[in-house]
């Protein structure tokens, strides 16, 4: 017998969802659950490498997307950057089109200032939030 399942039901973004179908169907899943269920995984897989490294320093990158014109969320996101100024060593801002902007912070120091940063990032309205942090002697 194979293992246990959960049902469970999610309220998304209509055009999120839209995007979910096409990329399903283009990558060539027969069920929709399988796809969510794979999406699900990776969500945890980076929730454990981000907590791989306990203690210490790190370096790495922080990169994000988000449409300026979301009230508030500019402000937002230049308060959180002064907060953490002290583990930010540099910041590269993109306008990828008239709504859409790319930030990559460049990260220095203690471990977990990065790791809180990093989970602020993905609890406001910014887009695929992507880190890549190395341990440091």
């Amino acid at each position: 017998m194979g293992e246990k399942v959960k049902r469970i039901s999610v309220t998304i973004p209509e055009n999120l969802f839209k995007e979910f179908e096409e990329a399903t169907h283009a990558i060539g899943y027969k069920k929709r659950s399988k796809a969510i269920s794979d999406a699900i995984q990776k969500f945890v897989a980076d929730y454990r490498i981000l907590n791989q490294i306990k203690t210490g320093s790190c370096a790495g990158t922080i990169t994000y997307l988000y449409k300026h014109d979301i009230k508030g969320l500019t402000d937002t996101l230049t308060e959180i950057q002064h907060k953490y100024m002290d583990i930010i060593s540099a910041t590269l801002h993109v306008h990828l089109d008239e709504e859409n902007c790319l930030e990559t912070l460049s990260v220095k120091g203690n471990v977990n200032k990065a790791k809180s940063l990093i989970q602020k990032l993905k609890t406001l309205k910014t887009e695929n939030v992507q880190y890549i942090l190395i341990p440091q002697p």
